[in-house]
């Protein structure tokens, strides 16, 4: 964390964070009660590295958090995966630069997995599941799980078929995947699993 442990960052997310103190590991070199601020969060990109075998970068700026983190994984000799996107997004310019400068270029899980080495990727329970849940999911949450299927829809058609804001679609895109209810594609899109 980019901040002391007592506190929620952002406070949209406290649902979040009170789910990963229950199942998961909250973690930070600051004290408690460390507001968090801009120049904290290189520290706490470099901690995620170095509990990681490699970082995949979904989106980055040329000047970016993902950046710093990519740089520290390279520093460590740690593999940097990278999503490509458009060529007109200022969000893919950082990716592009890494599989450029040697970051393996990713479009699907194994790809990851095979670099690894790993056989497969052990099917389990996802990490906030709890039975059906369906009845703990938030309003957004639910108007977004109104309109998936199995078939993907773009962020944009999401927002479009909900009525959503791009705040709310996003928060509730977050809980479903969280729940291991919804997943998204390389092209950024998401369906039901």
């Amino acid at each position: 964390m980019g901040c002391g442990i007592d506190i929620a960052y952002p406070a949209a997310n406290k649902n979040l964070f009170a789910q990963i103190c229950e199942r998961g590991a909250l973690v930070t070199e600051y004290p408690p009660g460390t507001p968090p601020a801009a120049y904290n969060f290189p520290a706490r990109n470099r901690i995620i590295n170095g509990m990681t075998h490699g970082i995949l970068v979904a989106e980055a700026a040329k000047k970016s958090g993902a950046m710093i983190t990519a740089e520290y994984a390279l520093e460590e000799g740690h593999e940097v995966y990278c999503v490509p996107g458009s060529i007109f997004l200022p969000t893919s310019i950082g990716c592009h630069s890494l599989i450029k400068s040697g970051a393996q270029l990713v479009d699907r899980p194994e790809d990851i997995l095979e670099s690894l080495k790993l056989a497969s990727f052990p099917q389990q329970p996802a990490l906030f599941a709890s039975g059906n849940g369906e009845d703990e999911l938030d309003d957004n949450a639910k108007a977004v799980l109104k309109i998936l299927s199995f078939e993907p829809l773009s962020l944009e058609e999401i927002l479009e078929k909900s009525g959503l804001g791009l705040a709310e679609a996003g928060m509730g895109l977050l809980d479903l995947e969280m729940r291991g209810k919804v997943a998204q594609t390389a092209a950024r899109s998401y369906y039901l699993l």
